[in-house]
């Protein structure tokens, strides 16, 4: 999910604390001035970093134009994944700065590992329809994607996908999850659950084998109605 209004808050102290499990944090507008704070106090706060604190380490992330994803597993190693703009992962007296696109780990009691490939976005071979007309919720969606390839972009370099996340969301924030599923890499299809009435999300992205995760395909939008009579 992405980042929770708890989270969101204490961002915008500039300090946050994860730890254990995932933080996907979207930061393009948590710049955003307080009421009555002066302008000087406005240009300030918008320079200092939000920082995540967690077992292993430290992330700095810039308060604008910044996507992150933040992953600490039960071994208490930090995953940083940066999907926008750039961003700091610091550990044991060293710090690397990742950029667009590139990962780094920092394990327990580690200095963090040189920035690597994410995996690239999924291409969607199959979207599912925008629009699902039904007499009751028995209705289905499917979706087929692909693995990103660095293909005609020179000196661009992607991770190897080893698994495809889907997650299917009634929010715009993904924090609303209808299903969520983790398959092989070589399972290039996914049919929704029984879809209730209503608008839906779904995006895919590509996780490698040392769970660095990518940037998510276009969100695609599904919108289910009701009828009493499906037209002939």
């Amino acid at each position: 999910a992405d980042v929770s209004p708890r989270m969101r808050k204490e961002m915008e102290q500039s300090e946050a604390t994860l730890l254990k499990g995932t933080l996907r944090a979207h930061l393009l507008d948590l710049a955003a001035p307080a009421a009555g704070a002066s302008g000087a106090a406005v240009g300030a706060a918008s320079k200092k970093p939000v920082l995540v604190a967690t077992p292993s380490g430290r992330v700095a992330i810039p308060r604008t134009g910044s996507e992150a994803k933040i992953d600490v597993d039960a071994q208490r190693s930090t995953r940083l994944s940066v999907l926008r703009g750039r961003s700091q992962l610091r550990a044991s007296g060293k710090q690397v700065d990742v950029p667009e696109g590139f990962g780094s780990r920092a394990d327990f009691g580690k200095a963090p590992t040189a920035p690597r490939p994410l995996p690239g976005v999924p291409v969607l071979t199959q979207t599912p329809p925008r629009l699902l007309l039904t007499k009751d919720e028995s209705v289905t969606a499917e979706v087929a994607f692909a693995a990103a390839t660095a293909d005609g972009k020179p000196g661009a370099k992607v991770a190897e996908a080893a698994q495809f996340h889907i997650q299917l969301a009634r929010d715009a924030a993904f924090n609303d999850l209808l299903a969520e599923t983790v398959q092989p890499a070589d399972q290039k299809r996914y049919i929704t659950p029984k879809l209730p009435e209503g608008e839906l999300r779904l995006r895919v992205s590509a996780i490698d084998s040392d769970r660095f995760e990518g940037a998510a395909t276009q969100v695609q939008v599904v919108r289910v109605v009701r009828v009493a009579q499906l037209p002939m």
